[in-house]
């Protein structure tokens, strides 16, 4: 489900990006365009934390098959090591991404917002996201998209799973990649998966706001 701010930014269309309110600003819709942008932070933030997070399922990939050549008594350790350099990148970068995303979305979005809208449809949105019902629907929504995926995944997972050991296999065989004895069915491209660290180093998007 696309977020509000990113309908907004669908609907401006991304040649609006860098418009200039010449002659059809005035310091109410200033106020007004300001007060929509900071209703929909919590959504700038959450694209950035995304853009962040999306290097991370390719690095571990690429480790979970690397994993095979490390011996079994230092997994668990490197694993750890692992994990801590992510977390190390995350709480590093998402601050920076994160304040450049926000001032970017004023100086780009902000343009956009005052010349394509008019006073009372600035005030219409604006009074939109502050109402109870729109604010009520931002809660429930996160732990209604949560069931959903894990309906789909519960629902999905006998067609997938195999699948998704059909492909490791296939790729493990393009690379030379040799199946480690008792890999336990999972492709047999790599030994046990590297944990995912992402849940914990990354807040999730249904997170970002209230």
């Amino acid at each position: 489900m696309k977020s509000a701010f990113t309908a907004l930014a669908l609907a401006l269309g991304c040649s609006f990006a860098m418009a200039q309110a010449q002659g059809t600003s005035s310091p109410a819709k200033k106020e007004l365009a300001q007060k929509l942008l900071a209703q929909q932070q919590g959504d700038v933030e959450a694209l950035a934390r995304n853009l962040v997070a999306s290097p991370i399922d390719p690095l571990l990939a690429d480790a979970q098959q690397a994993m095979a050549r490390v011996p079994a008594d230092k997994r668990d350790q490197v694993t750890s090591q692992i994990q801590d350099e992510i977390k190390r990148y995350f709480d590093e970068t998402t601050p920076i991404v994160r304040d450049r995303a926000i001032k970017l979305s004023q100086e780009t979005m902000g343009p956009a917002i005052e010349e394509k809208f008019t006073e009372d449809e600035l005030r219409q949105i604006v009074a939109f996201y502050d109402s109870p019902a729109y604010k009520k629907y931002r809660q429930v929504m996160p732990e209604a998209s949560n069931g959903l995926a894990q309906r789909i995944v519960a629902d999905t997972r006998g067609n997938v799973e195999p699948r998704i050991r059909t492909l490791q296999t296939n790729v493990g065989k393009l690379l030379g990649i040799t199946p480690a004895a008792g890999a336990g069915g999972n492709g047999g491209a790599s030994s046990p998966k590297t944990p995912a660290p992402r849940a914990s180093a990354a807040p999730s998007r249904a997170a970002s706001r209230p």
